[in-house]
């Protein structure tokens, strides 16, 4: 009796998401800069509306300014 070997191949699918640089916004999203700025990624910008924010503020990463 011959012995059938089954051979079972499973293709692999390389799912990618493409890098994409969100915008935060306070206080639409945070409310705080600091908030924002605690949650922000690499290349993400942190737009702050018009007004008063009493708050001190910890920069502990590099941040590009934009004005």
């Amino acid at each position: 009796m011959k012995k059938i070997i089954g051979l079972v191949v499973v293709g692999m699918v390389f799912l990618t998401q493409e890098a994409r640089a969100a915008d935060l916004y306070v206080p639409g999203d945070y409310t705080t800069i600091q908030a924002a700025i605690n949650a922000a990624g690499s290349g993400e910008r942190i737009i702050v509306s018009a007004g008063t924010y009493n708050e001190a503020i910890y920069i502990n990463k590099n941040l590009t300014w934009l004005e």
